[in-house]
């Protein structure tokens, strides 16, 4: 690898970072930053991505493009293929969701990180597929394999609670706030389900 290569390397891993850290704390310039990075590095699937993230409040109709612009520049990076399937079930888009599930899940092993991510994804699929056994296992399967991530516990109790099992989804929650880092969903949520059950 020349220098030029490994100037253009670090260039992007901290065009990355700062992306990311701009997209997490939700600062001002954030769309600014990354539609440039973007241009910088067209090659990356990483700054759709996180554009799709920073236009969900200020463009979401330019959501689901910057996704599938995402999932075609990373056909070949399963973790990417699991994240924008995420994206894309959120947009509702089952399909496309569906196929980047199937395209994670043809990586080799060893190549996706992500693995409570795609079981998450692929439950969420089941469940839109009224596969109702099939989802129940791969969310719980997310929630047991890192149990520290809020994100999965969500999934899993909002999947029971669409089910109408109101009390199995709380004691999911319950369970993620003693150990998830952020718990700020988990206890919106939970307080919209206790709403509902004393709603009657």
């Amino acid at each position: 690898m020349g220098f030029r290569d490994r100037k253009q390397r670090r260039e992007l891993g901290e065009a990355i970072k700062r992306g990311r850290s701009l997209r997490a704390n939700g600062e001002e310039g954030a769309a600014e930053f990354l539609e440039d990075a973007a241009r910088r590095f067209p090659e990356s699937p990483e700054f759709p991505l996180l554009l799709a993230g920073v236009y969900l409040e200020s463009r979401p109709d330019d959501v689901l493009g910057q996704v599938a612009r995402a999932a075609e520049l990373g056909r070949d990076d399963p973790d990417t293929q699991v994240r924008a399937g995420h994206m894309f079930l959120n947009g509702e888009d089952v399909e496309a969701a569906r196929a980047c599930a199937a395209r994670a899940e043809e990586a080799p092993d060893g190549d996706l990180v992500l693995v409570a991510g795609l079981e998450s994804l692929i439950g969420r699929i089941a469940a839109e597929d009224s596969d109702y056994a099939v989802a129940e296992e791969k969310l719980r399967s997310a929630v047991g394999r890192e149990p520290e991530q809020s994100t999965y516990a969500l999934d899993l109790a909002r999947f029971l609670w669409a089910g109408g099992r109101n009390q199995d989804a709380l004691t999911v929650i319950d369970e993620s706030l003693d150990r998830a880092g952020d718990k700020d969903l988990l206890e919106r949520l939970r307080g919209e389900i206790v709403a509902e059950d004393v709603a009657g």
